[in-house]
């Protein structure tokens, strides 16, 4: 969390017009989903998903693991 609140501070002084675009990745679950949540509300507001969409979703489904129903309809809470 300190390295990404100092990086930003820094990005942030270097292209502060260039039009930047800061992406991020992580996993398709729920945890990975609150990750960029909280990454992008409380320290990095530019921040964009990148392959976290639901078709990225659909596409590796088939090679994921069952889901509790319990969290899966938290994870379709965070869209």
């Amino acid at each position: 969390r300190a390295f990404l609140i100092q990086l930003e501070r820094v990005l942030s002084g270097i292209h502060t017009s260039c039009g930047t675009a800061y992406l991020h990745t992580g996993d398709l679950d729920y945890g990975g989903v609150k990750i960029f949540q909280y990454i992008k509300k409380r320290i990095f507001p530019k921040l964009y998903p990148y392959l976290m969409d639901t078709q990225t979703y659909d596409q590796y489904m088939a090679y994921s693991e069952p889901i509790e129903t319990s969290k899966l309809e938290k994870l379709q809470r965070t869209a």
